[in-house]
């Protein structure tokens, strides 16, 4: 493994950490809230990411 590839390892995870975090950040922001500006109930979002392979890095 070359260091081009370790930093392409690192950028994707840090990636895939960011989109948990604000996933994370929006569900706390809506904690006390029961409905969205239209009406409809909120619903808890999920974060999910496919698994990469190590030939698409």
């Amino acid at each position: 493994m070359d260091i081009e590839q370790a930093f392409a390892i690192s950028a994707s995870a840090l990636d895939a950490q960011r989109a948990r975090l604000n996933v994370i950040s929006s569900n706390l922001a809506n904690v006390e809230s029961t409905k969205t500006a239209e009406g409809d109930p909120i619903e808890e979002k999920m974060s999910s990411s496919p698994p990469r392979q190590p030939e698409a890095l």
